[in-house]
């Protein structure tokens, strides 16, 4: 079985992929905001984003395999297999899980705009829509880079930079359930994410400042303090959509915030691909990570954007 060489084919599997993922939170914060007692939205919520990081280390750990085993279109036909599997699972309760349903209701082009008028419309939401923009950033930033940087900028191994991302991977598992507890019994949702934006910045700049003959426990104690926070803070911010939006409307809200959330990883992209790509060329430490392209190159800058998160909810 080979590649179909075919542009629209491309975009319409993008297509597909991005219809089956764009509404799982929005229906996942309706059902979680009509059925968790207010005291516990917190914590309930960011244990249900547990299972995007757990998802993503078990297919790093199961479809490598599966591509050596039955090749990269054998392990895509089993990771859909699995999605079928999940759909017969949920398929029996259904019924429950849909009984405010609103079968007369028809489609139409001018709700897909309805989600993203509730936010703007909103200045709750609103604010917590840019803080995501801003946090979703400095996650994917983290995420899709950290590796690059590791290796082709302090020159440590493809294993030792691997190991060093499932570290942060981990702690941000961890951080979601600690970080949901915290708002929950303790700061508060609003203050949790400013603490959140804090640490951050303190990560995205302690990540600038590491050094190749710096102790492994070290290394991994900088990358697990920014996976705890910028890996950490999706369940805390979706319990605070799910508050701030009006009755029975959490998942209409959640919806305007995917799109803007969606679009904040995308935006540093570009810049930390230049950054990163250079390889070697990007130099160690704070100073060199500004003198590689401003604010978009490099650890230090992905700090800036967090910085401006917590501006954002301190002035709220």
């Amino acid at each position: 079985m080979r590649a179909l060489p075919w542009l629209p084919a491309v975009a319409l599997g993008a297509l597909c992929i991005g219809a089956g993922y764009g509404p799982i939170t929005p229906a996942s914060s309706h059902l979680l905001a009509l059925t968790t007692p207010a005291h516990r939205m917190s914590l309930v919520f960011s244990i249900k984003q547990t299972g995007v990081p757990a998802g993503g280390m078990l297919a790093g750990a199961l479809v490598p395999g599966l591509l050596l085993l039955a090749g990269w279109q054998g392990a895509l036909l089993a990771v859909a297999a699995a999605c079928l599997a999940c759909v017969g699972l949920a398929q029996p309760l259904r019924a429950a899980l849909d009984a405010d349903r609103q079968r007369g209701q028809g489609l139409a082009l001018s709700a897909l705009l309805a989600p993203l008028g509730m936010v703007l419309g909103h200045r709750p939401l609103a604010v917590l829509a840019a803080c995501s923009f801003l946090f979703s950033a400095v996650q994917v930033s983290v995420t899709a880079y950290m590796v690059s940087y590791l290796n082709e900028s302090l020159g440590l191994s493809l294993l030792a930079a691997g190991a060093a991302l499932s570290v942060s991977q981990l702690a941000g598992v961890a951080g979601r359930i600690a970080w949901g507890a915290v708002s929950d019994h303790g700061l508060g949702a609003r203050n949790t994410l400013i603490l959140l934006a804090t640490l951050m910045v303190v990560g995205c700049l302690l990540t600038a400042l590491l050094q190749p003959h710096w102790p492994t426990g070290l290394i991994w104690a900088v990358v697990a303090l920014l996976g705890a926070s910028a890996i950490g803070w999706n369940g805390v911010y979706l319990a605070a959509v799910a508050r701030q939006a009006p009755p029975g409307q959490a998942g209409v809200a959640t919806g305007g915030h995917a799109d803007v959330h969606l679009h904040g990883r995308g935006v540093r992209r570009p810049g930390l691909r230049r950054a990163v790509g250079g390889g070697r060329q990007l130099p160690r430490g704070l100073r060199g990570a500004g003198r590689a392209g401003g604010p978009g190159a490099g650890p230090a800058g992905v700090a800036g954007g967090a910085r401006q998160g917590v501006r954002l909810l301190r002035y709220q």
